[in-house]
């Protein structure tokens, strides 16, 4: 075999060893990776709820309170608005991505970035502590 053959062959392995999978993992992964840092509620989720303003609702008015970590996971009409552990069961995750089932999408004025969605099923997925 000539040496052109060899690089033919190589070629041929690399081009179809690195074949996209999309969106699919491949069977046997796990389908959530987990959040590569600790997530804290004062330092990352508590200025997620002040950005969007959601604190202004969600805060001392009665109904869900977002301004701590007791109050969020012991306040609101639809309880508990967190299952520790399970942020895609929760209530708070599903009302941010439309998908609840009752009432409207919150925040009302638009969806939340995915990147801060992420953050905060991150902290549940973690125990949803109040660091």
């Amino acid at each position: 075999m000539t040496k052109l053959s060899y690089i033919f062959i190589a070629k041929f392995f690399f081009l179809y060893g690195c074949i996209d999978l999309g969106d699919n993992p491949p069977e046997g992964l796990p389908p959530n990776i987990p959040y590569p840092t600790t997530v804290s509620f004062q330092k990352d989720i508590l200025p997620i709820f002040n950005n969007y303003r959601c604190i202004t609702c969600h805060g001392d008015n009665g109904g869900l309170n977002l301004s701590n970590v007791n109050k969020l996971k012991t306040t609101g009409d639809h309880k508990p608005v967190v299952i520790v552990g399970d942020a895609e069961g929760s209530i708070l995750i599903k009302k941010m991505r439309g998908t609840a089932g009752f009432g409207t999408i919150m925040p009302p004025e638009g969806m939340i970035s995915e990147i801060s969605i992420t953050k905060i099923s991150a902290w549940i997925n973690q125990g949803a502590k109040d660091n």
